[in-house]
């Protein structure tokens, strides 16, 4: 259940609450594009990427639940923690952007961190589990951090991941959005199990949207006749909300979020979702 009154510092005695909001003694830089942020804010509760994202991550952590809270890293404005929060998943948004924080607090997600996951020097082997939607693929030493996440997780804690897959796939807005990679289910599984965790399941998701990304975002770019991503073109590619191919992709996407339910498998998509759990050494 929902705990709006959680107290943090039993997971990190380093974090201090003002003003209802946790925070690190101190502030690391981060790199992220803000034009991003605050056009996601604009567009996640209308689009279908994002409402499709939120079903297939609640239905795999309702068959894979946490044993305890939740903590989302680098979650943004909120848009994952306000679902789960909805659906009754105890979860605490970290965040390092003010920004994003206090896009989330409007969202009326309740527990919030303002710091980098560093900075916020969570006991070792203290939280029962970790969210990283679309986080991993800005992270160049990937395997470190896992094995950082191992770390801090308690034994048999879950980690729960998103990411862009498919390096065939890569174009401009993976540039803009400082990605090192995409993945694909059997790198992801396992960089997963040489960071210490089994992968208990693991499947594609957004499996109508490899082809279109691939005539009109990936080879336009490769061969240099597509221009720069934009915030303007972003926006209207998100946004765009009516048609055939969005009844497609509602009809597909109520499917996909059913056969995670029943713990089924997509065998090709966009996305990878992958659940972890922590081993012994």
């Amino acid at each position: 259940m929902i705990d709006s009154t959680l107290d943090l510092n039993k997971f990190s005695a380093a974090l201090t609450c003002r003003d209802g909001i946790w925070f690190s003694p101190s502030a690391s830089p981060v790199s992220y594009p803000h034009e991003i942020r605050d056009l996601i804010f604009q567009i996640e509760d209308s689009s279908f990427w994002f409402r499709h994202r939120n079903c297939c991550i609640g239905e795999a952590i309702r068959n894979y639940p946490p044993a305890g809270v939740l903590l989302e890293l680098g979650g943004g404005n909120g848009c994952v923690s306000k679902y789960l929060q909805d659906n009754q998943i105890g979860v605490v948004l970290l965040e390092p952007d003010i920004a994003g924080i206090r896009n989330a607090r409007e969202r009326g997600v309740k527990n919030l961190i303002c710091s980098t996951y560093k900075d916020a020097r969570f006991n070792g082997h203290s939280l029962p589990a970790i969210g990283l939607f679309d986080v991993l693929e800005h992270i160049e030493d990937d395997l470190g951090f896992l094995r950082d996440v191992k770390n801090t997780l308690m034994p048999g804690g879950r980690v729960y991941i998103t990411s862009p897959a498919h390096n065939f796939l890569w174009a401009d807005a993976d540039d803009y959005g400082k990605h090192f990679r995409r993945y694909a289910l059997g790198s992801l599984s396992s960089i997963l199990g040489k960071a210490g965790f089994e992968a208990e399941y693991g499947t594609y998701l957004f499996s109508l949207l490899p082809t279109p990304i691939l005539l009109l975002r990936a080879l336009p770019y490769a061969i240099g006749i597509r221009g720069r991503w934009s915030v303007e073109r972003a926006r209207k590619e998100y946004m765009h909300d009516r048609g055939l191919a969005q009844s497609l992709l509602r009809y597909f996407g109520h499917l996909e979020c059913a056969l995670i339910k029943h713990r089924k498998r997509i065998p090709f998509g966009s996305s990878c979702l992958v659940i972890g759990r922590a081993v012994s050494a």
